[in-house]
């Protein structure tokens, strides 16, 4: 066994290596070709409570829907990306897990989170994110349009550090809408400006959380919703936070409906919004 350590200022690609061997009046060489990889900067946690999730030692567990459709818009995107799959029941990767990554990417599909967000981004995940962002230059974009419901959260109000404090949430609504089609559409003068995307109501229960940004906040995307019983009008249902965390460099992207139920047409894809929000 030959072990190599490749220097971090090494350029990606292809390296030709010749090894040789001497031994008595023996000498000989063999070339091999030595591949370098840029380093994998992007985490996606895959926190839906699918059958890989409540399996995931098991590798031929079926993906669900998100599970495909994630893996399926980085790689059309062409960024390189690791998976950390959460088993079912318990708490996401820890702060070690994803302190040297650049982006985490969190998604946790439709599933509620009953009390302590238990089923989706838990208080403890809450800590491991807040602090990941504390060491600056990070991103966090969480996906869950059942986040806040396991927050007991209505349109007035919602008290949690990590929601108030790196999402820029003051206020929510849960569960909005039945289970319909929607259209979701980007805001003029943020990255996402121009997309108006056909939202279905498959592969997965379509209710989505529309929130109350802080003023601190970005909307990036809205929706025509009710939320506090007054008139329907265009809500924020994703925004982005930047200059969050104790050293004030990182961002937070929030988005409360299913990507997985964008219908693509043309520019209006999932692949576009992922892109966009990779972008933030």
């Amino acid at each position: 066994t030959m072990t190599l350590s490749v220097g971090a200022s090494v350029a990606p690609g292809d390296y030709a290596l010749t090894v040789r061997g001497v031994a008595g009046s023996l000498d000989k060489t063999a070339a091999f070709s030595l591949t370098v990889t840029a380093p994998k900067t992007i985490l996606l946690v895959d926190d839906d409570r699918s059958g890989n999730n409540s399996q995931p030692s098991n590798p031929n567990a079926v993906p669900s829907a998100s599970d495909t459709i994630f893996r399926a818009a980085l790689d059309s995107l062409g960024v390189a990306y690791n998976v950390y799959v959460v088993p079912f029941g318990v708490n996401g990767p820890s702060f070690a897990a994803i302190k040297d990554y650049a982006t985490v990417i969190w998604y946790t599909a439709s599933n509620y989170g009953g009390n302590d967000n238990g089923a989706t981004i838990s208080s403890v995940d809450e800590i491991n994110l807040a602090t990941f962002l504390d060491q600056g230059n990070r991103k966090a974009i969480v996906v869950s349009n059942g986040y806040f419901s396991g927050l007991r959260s209505n349109w007035a109000a919602i008290t949690n550090s990590f929601v108030n404090d790196y999402i820029g949430v003051i206020g929510a609504k849960a569960n909005v809408g039945s289970n319909n089609a929607f259209t979701a559409s980007g805001v003029a003068g943020t990255g996402t400006a121009g997309l108006n995307l056909n939202v279905a109501n498959s592969p997965i229960d379509n209710y989505f959380s529309v929130v109350n940004p802080a003023g601190s906040s970005n909307t990036l995307v809205t929706v025509q919703a009710n939320p506090d019983g007054t008139t329907t009008r265009a809500v924020a249902v994703a925004t982005g936070n930047s200059g969050v965390g104790t050293a004030g460099t990182s961002k937070v992207v929030y988005v409360g409906f299913a990507l997985e139920n964008i219908i693509d047409i043309g520019a209006n894809s999932k692949k576009a919004l992922l892109e966009k929000l990779l972008a933030y």
